[in-house]
């Protein structure tokens, strides 16, 4: 029953942090709750990735590189939930 509770906490704090991104004009693309210890969501890079940047001082978690260059991995923690988007660096 215990992890069952810590699934819908985490269900709940992946919407809640949904209804703010989508609110605030993202495209989710993907969300994982009950897998890792906060729940996780993918977005498409867009102009708000900029102010998650500044409000919630999001981190490049990692880069690479593929067919449309080098890409940067953006990682933001709002209110408990991780927001993760690509970023690709265009020179």
């Amino acid at each position: 029953m215990k992890k069952a509770n810590k699934l819908c906490d985490q269900v709940d704090l992946a919407l809640k942090t949904l209804r703010w991104l989508v609110t605030n004009g993202c495209k989710p693309l993907n969300q994982q709750a009950g897998n890792f210890p906060k729940p996780v969501i993918l977005i498409e890079h867009n102009a708000t990735c900029q102010h998650i940047r500044r409000r919630y001082g999001a981190e490049i978690v990692g880069r690479g590189n593929n067919e449309l260059g080098p890409y940067a991995n953006w990682q933001a923690d709002i209110d408990g939930c991780l927001v993760e988007w690509v970023e690709i660096q265009h020179a």
